[in-house]
C-alpha cells in the first residue's frame, strides 16, 4: 500500500520511516531541500516539491495511493489545501496533524476523518492505524504485541465472539467490550463490560478490546472484513 507523507519535519520524517519500517510504500514531499536529503534513503521516494499543487499528489500517486498524511508544520493554512487538494484527487484516507483543539476541529469539518497529535501518538502507531482503519486506540505492551480497540465492523454486527472465535482462529484474547449508551448520539458515552457474554450478537459501534500481536489483529481485520 502506498502512503503520501507531505511536510517532512520532525513528525513527518518519523511518521514516514515508521511507515516504511511497516511495510507501506512510502513518498515523502517537502518544500525544502534539506528534510528531502535526510529521508531520501529511509523511503520510496522523497522529492521537493509544493503538494498544494493537485498535479504534485497526482504525480506521485494518483489512484494508487492509499492515505496520505498532511504533516505540514506551522503554516496552518498549506495543511488545509494539502488536506482538500488530496480530498480532490480521489485520496480517500487523509491523516492531518493538529496541533490545537481548534485546528483538529476545522480539519474536521473540512472532511478529515482523522487527526493526529505528534505529541500523543507516535509514527509506529500511526502505521496502525493506516493499515487497520477501524482502530480507535492501540496500547503496546511489547513489541509487536498490545491492546487494541477494535470497532466492530458491518461484517460482525449480528455475530457473537462465539461465532468469532477469535482465541482459536486469530490467536486474540477479547478483555472486553465497550457499548454505546446510545448508538445514534454522534459521540456517545460508553459503557465496558468486562465479562462479555460469549453468546449476544455484536451491535454496531461496539469496540472489541483485544489482545494479541499486530501480525493476529491485521489477519483477523483483513478475515472479518
Amino acid at each position: 500500500m502506498k502512503v503520501i507523507v507531505v511536510g517532512l519535519g520532525r513528525f513527518g520524517a518519523a511518521a514516514a520511516r515508521a511507515l516504511k519500517q511497516n511495510g507501506f510504500d512510502v513518498v515523502g514531499i517537502d518544500k525544502e531541500m534539506r528534510p528531502v536529503e535526510d529521508l531520501k534513503d529511509d523511503v520510496d521516494l522523497a522529492v521537493r516539491a509544493d503538494a498544494t499543487d493537485p498535479e504534485v499528489l497526482r504525480q506521485h500517486g494518483g489512484d494508487d495511493v492509499h492515505a496520505l498524511v498532511a504533516a505540514v508544520g506551522e503554516d496552518f493554512e498549506a495543511q488545509i489545501l494539502v488536506v482538500v487538494q488530496a480530498q480532490n484527487i480521489g485520496i480517500e484516507q487523509v491523516v492531518a496533524r493538529s496541533t490545537t483543539p481548534t485546528h483538529a476541529r476545522i480539519l474536521e469539518a473540512v472532511g478529515v476523518r482523522s487527526t493526529i497529535s505528534p505529541e500523543e501518538e507516535a509514527g509506529s502507531t500511526l502505521a496502525r492505524r493506516l493499515a487497520v482503519p477501524n482502530i480507535k486506540r492501540y496500547f503496546e505492551l511489547a513489541e509487536g504485541v498490545g491492546i487494541s480497540e477494535l470497532e466492530v465492523s458491518e461484517a460482525m454486527v449480528g455475530k457473537s465472539l462465539r461465532d468469532l472465535d477469535l482465541p482459536t482462529r486469530f490467536q486474540l484474547n477479547v478483555v472486553g467490550v465497550r457499548r454505546p449508551k446510545d448508538p445514534d448520539e454522534e459521540r456517545p458515552a460508553y459503557l465496558f463490560v468486562a465479562v462479555p457474554d460469549p453468546d449476544e450478537p455484536l451491535r454496531a459501534r461496539d469496540i472489541l478490546e483485544l489482545v494479541g500481536t499486530d501480525e493476529a489483529l491485521a489477519r483477523f481485520v483483513k478475515k472479518a472484513g
